[in-house]
């Protein structure tokens, strides 16, 4: 099936499972909204799912790994990683997973994902780019010119996120797109990792905007633009360490937070049960 039929498929969250999860935190014998975010997060995922009454038993870690060259993609081997990466999510659905959370490997991937970012967000290089794995200030400088100049030669279209990833992403970036673009095919959360992730997700809501309903954030990385993306994305990061480790480390770190939260909301009494 051709990427456009699938980005077809994608709905809004449902907003009838997200009001009675909100209708049901009222019920739970607690302090009213005394979890915070926790409670903000179990009522996202009740819209992802289309149901108030879920679970979080079967996790997966998607990691996508790439060799970032010189060269850019060609539309065609953009649109091949992003489907790649729909199918990946596909199969774990079939499988019964509940939650996805993504990372990645790869050398030279901040470089990319500055770039990218960078176009979408209509920033200078140097507002978004870091020292990635430990860079000197004369390296850092290196970067930031390398991908002014592959913008400059390549000249992506801001509006067209495919094109974007084709002329300065990678494979990697391309595909976990696929991934968040997976996650609202098949109505399951997808857990946004560090800054290279969560440029991937910035292309996947570009692409096609009702996926931003399906992300859940994890932490805000360290890397200069981390924040930047997040707050394009509207959401806020759970965990705030200075972490800028990527890997899948970021979004590992959440899912017992997420767990907690919806333990607490299918588990503990109503006011109703304990008489109050």
């Amino acid at each position: 099936m051709k990427l456009e039929e699938i980005l077809k498929k994608i709905r809004p969250a449902d907003r009838k499972s997200m009001e009675e999860a909100r209708a049901r935190w009222r019920t739970v014998g607690k302090p009213l909204f005394s979890l915070g975010r926790l409670e903000d997060a179990v009522i996202r995922m009740a819209g992802i799912k289309g149901t108030s009454s879920y679970t979080l038993e079967k996790k997966a870690l998607v990691i996508l790994c790439a060799d970032n060259g010189v060269v850019a993609m060609t539309r065609e081997e953009a649109e091949r990683a992003i489907l790649t990466g729909i199918r990946l999510v596909q199969e774990l659905s079939e499988k019964g997973y509940d939650i996805i959370a993504t990372g990645e490997m790869g050398i030279g991937n901040t470089t990319t994902s500055s770039a990218v970012v960078s176009v979408l967000l209509g920033r200078d290089p140097e507002e978004v780019t870091g020292r990635g794995a430990g860079l000197t200030t004369e390296g850092l400088r290196r970067k930031v010119d390398a991908i002014r100049r592959a913008v400059r030669l390549n000249a992506p279209d801001p509006a067209d996120a495919v094109d974007v990833l084709a002329k300065v992403g990678g494979l990697d970036i391309a595909g976990l797109a696929g991934v968040f673009l997976g996650g609202a095919v098949c109505h399951i959360p997808i857990v946004i990792d560090g800054f290279i992730s969560s440029a991937a997700a910035l292309c996947a809501a570009r692409i096609a905007p009702d996926c931003g309903d399906y992300m859940m954030p994890s932490h805000r990385s360290n890397e200069p633009a981390g924040g930047m993306v997040l707050e394009a994305l509207g959401l806020s990061p759970f965990i705030d360490c200075g972490m800028s480790l990527g890997e899948g480390s970021g979004a590992v770190a959440v899912l017992p937070l997420l767990e907690m939260g919806l333990e607490v909301y299918n588990r503990m009494s109503t006011f109703e049960e304990i008489r109050v």
